[in-house]
């Protein structure tokens, strides 16, 4: 695994000729835990923002752990999708608010992408929740789940995805039951 991060990061290439079986990382990089807390009255904060007047967003289209994607970064049964993102890391993380749009669940209920591209004449977007560590890795803050391949996997799919993009500490909108459809970021 060492290999794949010679040429993209040289602190992971590091910690993976250490922990050469630590796959995919039980560690977390502090850079690459949650920027932003919720607060109280309902918005989110980034607790070591520095007040300028000014704020840098960007903004990125459709995430959708496509089947080539998928076969790429197969590691036997583990996926680990951070190289992709080893181009727009620095844009995201000097960003002061990152979004881009989820257009796939996250669902181990599902197959995914890799496994079958074609469901019933439909396309299927179904990725591993490593995809989401590979977009904590990128940068991103919030993502946006209203898009057209929300029901790929079915209900079940759908809460799947919501609780695994909390779990992994991204503010999302998009597909709320009984919630506020807002991100109010302070």
């Amino acid at each position: 695994m060492a290999h794949l991060w010679k040429n993209y990061d040289p602190k992971y290439y590091e910690f993976e000729k250490q922990y050469p079986n630590a796959f995919p990382w039980k560690h977390a990089d502090p850079e690459d835990v949650p920027r932003y807390i919720k607060g109280e009255d309902g918005y989110w904060y980034n607790p070591n923002a520095n007040e300028t007047g000014r704020a840098l967003l960007s903004f990125t289209g459709d995430l959708m752990c496509e089947p080539a994607q998928c076969r790429e970064h197969r590691y036997g049964d583990s996926y680990f999708f951070h190289p992709e993102f080893q181009y727009v890391r620095n844009i995201f993380k000097n960003s002061d608010f990152a979004v881009s749009n989820l257009e796939t669940t996250i669902s181990d209920n599902s197959p995914y992408a890799g496994q079958y591209h074609i469901i019933g004449g439909q396309y299927h977007c179904n990725g591993p929740e490593s995809y989401l560590d590979a977009l904590r890795y990128a940068g991103l803050d919030a993502l946006v789940n209203a898009n057209n391949h929300d029901c790929d996997s079915g209900i079940m799919g759908l809460e799947d995805t919501n609780a695994a993009v909390e779990r992994h500490g991204f503010m999302r909108t998009g597909t709320m039951v009984g919630e506020e459809r807002a991100i109010l970021v302070k």
